[in-house]
């Protein structure tokens, strides 16, 4: 039997440090280059994956990032939304 969920399922439920972690080492997010300042925003913020998932770009660009990056971040974010992770339970041949 297998379960499949989105990655903003599975994101929703990250806590502050495990999102950092999680977008880190996310390639997807690379090309934005959004420096080390954006990582510490969402540190001292204390926003968790639930709350990432509802930023928008205008929210983005207020903190100080470009427009550019305040709008492939809001992609980013709905991107999420649509990859689906497929968990495996009781796989039988």
């Amino acid at each position: 039997m297998s379960s499949s969920s989105t990655l903003a399922d599975k994101v929703k439920e990250y806590e502050t440090e495990s999102l950092i972690k999680f977008l880190q080492k996310d390639p997807k997010l690379k090309h934005i280059e959004v420096g080390d300042g954006f990582f510490m925003r969402l540190e001292e913020e204390k926003i968790t994956g639930d709350s990432f998932l509802k930023l928008t770009g205008w929210e983005f660009k207020k903190y100080g990032m470009t427009l550019g990056q305040a709008l492939d971040l809001e992609e980013y974010i709905k991107r999420l939304g649509s990859v689906l992770v497929v968990n495996l339970e009781k796989c039988y041949v």
